[in-house]
């Protein structure tokens, strides 16, 4: 370059992308398979969107070929938070309103609250005992409870899973 020459740039505009983040889970209100969630939150770069009713939330103004980690932060009342964290790369120019955004998707179990009674039909004339346990044979909830009249276990916040309970009425 010698004094008083032009240079000449190009500036060429690549735009952002996007991700599309959509959870899912069971609802067998809803028939078979997985539906759309609202309600679920998720994080990208510092910034929270919640899903609606098409279990979807949109990222946009995100960096073109930079791998983004989205992760869920808050479940909807009644489901398990998906706590594994998932990455996704936009690869072309997109935002939430128009072109194609990268997708990543979440699916959250729906938690189920247990409660077992055994109550004596006269008052105080037989003692019962209560044991509930998950798969891998721990206790669940206040399990075990007992010997006694009235006895009660519960459980809350159970995901999908096998659970046993052995009730045992002693007179």
């Amino acid at each position: 370059m010698t004094p008083d020459s032009h240079i000449t740039c190009t500036y060429v505009n690549q735009g952002s992308g996007a991700i599309l983040v959509t959870k899912t889970a069971k609802n067998h209100n809803l028939g078979g398979g997985q539906h759309p969630l609202a309600g679920a939150t998720f994080t990208v770069n510092g910034v929270s969107h919640v899903t609606d009713a098409n279990g979807q939330a949109c990222f946009d103004g995100l960096t073109i070929g930079t791998q983004h980690t989205v992760t869920e932060t808050a479940a909807p009342s009644g489901y398990a938070i998906d706590t594994t964290s998932k990455t996704a790369t936009p690869t072309t120019a997109a935002r939430c309103s128009s072109g194609t955004p990268a997708g990543v998707s979440f699916t959250d179990s729906p938690l189920t609250d247990l409660t077992i009674t055994a109550t004596s039909e006269v008052s105080g004339v037989t003692n019962s005992t209560i044991t509930c346990v998950d798969s891998s044979n721990a206790g669940i909830g206040n399990s075990p409870q007992g010997p006694g009249d009235p006895v009660n276990v519960t459980a809350n916040g159970l995901h999908p899973g096998t659970y046993t309970c052995t009730v045992v009425v002693d007179p």
